[in-house]
């Protein structure tokens, strides 16, 4: 406690240093600047010292990307878990992740999870309509609530911007690997209108890994006068086969295991308002999340979730703000298969933060959130960061805060190793660093962080406890260059101490990435990853191979609104596999080696 108390201090407002990309971030008081049509709608509270890590959807697009996971997997302190080219891959940020329990994973700011089992599902977010992906690294559950223990991750979703505007894209590829997408939107007075429907299939490149996923989106936005209002409406549903596990000594198949397959049908709607009164902003959101899950081992479950919010905000303009509210959700899940049954829990909280200059060279943050569900389960959490900047170009900043994940259904009441006594889960992280702009074009962080988890829920003597400890070290280094007008250089390391707790945790990861664009009429990119001391055992035992991918893409617009495309991954072939858990098996997960993709798309309106 000493520590904890004696560095109380914090994750300061992300500054220009930091600010790569034009637009909001997950954690901004309110979106400034974005859309034009200023329907875009934030409940997010204000921000704290944490660097946000921002990619948007065209960058996205440029790198052949097709899931949301997989553009994270470029970032410092994010490595992605998988057991197929297409469907579930989960990211873990500096260590935690557990598919997606123990980060805060959002689409606009609304919580997005599966009830039953606390998880993210990561193959319901394909690119079909996002306009950028936020991530902050590091406990912040004083901001986002139940799950953000490694981190958070917000999804932010794309409206019509014109009068009238579309395309239609359609690539095929390797292992008859299809791709075929739609969308389309107005834009008339205070209105705007958009939709989007996206369709992937894959026969797979082994044996059990064909994928087949539909997605389809609405949203609609109005302004009247100050206010503003959006609502958004989507869904999934899609299928996903994924092979046996290797063993990690001998690459062959896990003796006694069977192929597994998952069908899942996922959807959410959220209404999101706000009003503007000088330098006051009211918002509110009220949303529904629902899933039907059907797996190979016979599972089939329901769940549903129901939640609202509310929040006031302030921002004097000149760099001080604070904002306040409350938020709450009822959490449902239905197990069909086998002896139904029902459950329910409801979650609530409160929370503040705010921030404050002192000076032209210090900047204070806080935050504090209390949060509580119907197990009887309540907890504090603060956060807290200073900022110091000796000159523009410069800046110093340390932070510590505390996260917390709130136990899910199943580890309350669905089986016989479920625990309805279990109590939350808590970490506090600690980081320091800096950010550093010796040019406008070029930028620097380093930064070296320690989060240690406590109560962490894990199956011991066949039930679930609260018997978990984590104490995880690390650093991290980030460059940003302009080389040119039209090339632009990234790379990135992260060095991670997981202690004893080595499974599916590299200690080496190193990205970096390379993009070159000509007058918007070609353009190519490659980005590469390397992990080492990567191992599938607890104490470093069971060693697996580095992995070092390459990939490449180029364009070519044949007109204004035709473009040309074609990728390449993996360019040289590496055979390579990777841990994870995909919720009926745990293991090592053969990854594809070459492949290739090509297509075409066209643009209309404008």
């Amino acid at each position: 406690m000493k520590l904890k108390t004696a560095v109380f201090a914090v994750l300061m407002a992300a500054s220009p240093a930091c600010a790569q990309m034009e637009g909001p971030r997950l954690n901004s008081l309110m979106p400034s600047g974005y859309r034009a049509d200023g329907l875009d709608i934030s409940t997010a509270p204000p921000s704290l010292t944490a660097p946000v890590e921002v990619i948007t959807g065209t960058e996205m697009e440029n790198a052949g990307y097709s899931s949301v996971t997989d553009a994270l997997s470029l970032l410092p302190g994010v490595f992605v878990r998988r057991a197929n080219t297409f469907g579930r891959a989960d990211a873990d940020i500096r260590g935690w992740g557990d598919n997606g329990r123990r980060i805060a994973v959002m689409i606009d700011g609304r919580p997005d999870k599966m009830p039953v089992y606390g998880c993210s599902v990561s193959q319901t977010m394909p690119l079909s309509n996002i306009e950028r992906v936020e991530v902050v690294e590091g406990p912040v559950s004083a901001l986002y609530g139940s799950g953000a223990i490694g981190g958070a991750i917000n999804i932010v979703t794309r409206g019509a911007r014109k009068a009238f505007e579309g395309d239609v894209q359609a690539d095929l590829g390797s292992y008859n690997t299809r791709h075929l997408r739609l969308r389309g939107g107005a834009v008339k007075g205070d209105n705007d209108f958009f939709a989007a429907v996206d369709r992937r299939t894959s026969d797979g490149y082994i044996a059990d890994t064909a994928y087949e996923g539909n997605d389809y989106t609405l949203e609609y936005g109005r302004k009247l006068g100050d206010s503003s209002f959006r609502l958004r409406n989507k869904l999934y549903t899609g299928t996903e086969h994924d092979p046996v596990p290797v063993n990690p000594a001998t690459g062959a198949k896990t003796p006694g295991a069977s192929p597994t397959w998952f069908d899942y049908r996922r959807g959410g709607l959220d209404l999101t308002g706000a009003h503007d009164a000088g330098d006051f902003r009211y918002d509110g959101r009220l949303f529904t999340t629902y899933g039907r899950h059907s797996f190979s081992d016979g599972w089939l479950s329901e769940d549903q979730t129901f939640g609202a919010a509310l929040g006031a905000g302030w921002n004097n303009g000149r760099g001080a703000s604070a904002k306040a509210g409350a938020e709450y959700s009822s959490l449902t899940g239905k197990r069909v298969s086998g002896t139904p049954g029902a459950w329910n829990k409801n979650e609530y909280a409160v929370f503040a933060s705010g921030r404050s200059p002192f000076g032209k060279f210090l900047f204070l943050d806080g935050a504090v959130r209390w949060a509580g569900d119907t197990t009887d389960n309540s907890v504090w959490l603060p956060a807290a960061g200073v900022t110091v900047k000796p000159w523009n170009q410069l800046e110093f900043y340390s932070s510590i805060s505390k996260g917390m994940r709130f136990p899910a259904l199943n580890e309350l009441y669905l089986y016989p190793i479920s625990n309805p006594n279990l109590k939350p889960e808590t970490a506090w992280g600690y980081e320091g660093g800096l950010r550093y702009r010796p040019a406008e074009t070029v930028f620097l962080r380093g930064a070296a962080y320690m989060s240690e988890g406590h109560n962490l829920i894990m199956a011991q003597s066949g039930r679930f406890s609260n018997v978990g400890d984590f104490l995880f070290r690390g650093m991290l280094a980030e460059l940003k260059i302009k080389v040119t007008d039209g090339l632009n250089f990234n790379g990135s390391y992260n060095y991670l101490d997981a202690g004893s707790q080595t499974t599916g945790r590299p200690g080496h990861t190193a990205t970096g990435g390379l993009a070159y664009a000509s007058d918007e009429v070609w353009g190519v990119s490659a980005d590469c990853l390397y992990a080492a001391k990567y191992y599938a055992g607890d104490n470093s035992t069971l060693p697996v191979n580095d992995i070092f991918t390459v990939n490449a893409r180029a364009w070519y617009n044949l007109a204004a609104d035709v473009q040309l495309f074609a990728s390449a991954n993996n360019l040289l072939d590496r055979r390579y596999v990777i841990y994870t858990t995909n919720t009926s098996a745990t293991g090592l997960f053969t990854m594809p080696g070459f492949t290739v993709s090509g297509g075409l798309k066209y643009t209309f309106g404008g």
